[in-house]
């Protein structure tokens, strides 16, 4: 049995990130791969839903701004974009992640018509893969 853990943005949420290992990767059939790594150290993030979602991006994130009311935004650039991420077929993403400060972020719509964005972070408290909405 595999066993591998999951990062899920909430238990209302379809989408879900977790670190690519291998052994996972073996589990599916088909899965979409994107290199967006700038440096020689990286990590290899599988991002999966459970219902399907449109017009599913990955994002380069910068100019991280907090307002007043603790509101994080970001200059967002679109690195891939795909119409639909659906189930059983997970898109791999091979990125550099820097310090504290998410440079990577994903963003797509949900069945409500919803454009929905989150970044993609490293836990402080185990290192592991977690999605924060912005």
């Amino acid at each position: 049995m595999l066993c591998y853990s999951e990062t899920s943005v909430n238990d209302f949420h379809p989408v879900y990130v977790r670190e690519a290992e291998e052994t996972l990767l073996m589990v599916y059939k088909e899965y979409h791969v994107f290199n967006a790594r700038t440096a020689d150290s990286y990590t290899k993030v599988m991002i999966s839903t459970t219902t399907a979602v449109r017009n599913f991006k990955v994002l380069n994130l910068s100019d991280c701004q907090i307002d007043d009311n603790g509101k994080i935004s970001f200059h967002e650039e679109t690195l891939y974009e795909q119409p639909e991420l659906v189930p059983g077929c997970p898109i791999v993403v091979i990125m550099t992640l820097y310090g504290t400060i998410p440079n990577y972020g994903i963003s797509y719509t949900d069945e409500h018509g919803t454009t929905r964005r989150f970044s993609i972070n490293v836990s402080g408290m185990d290192g592991s893969v977690v999605m924060d909405e912005y």
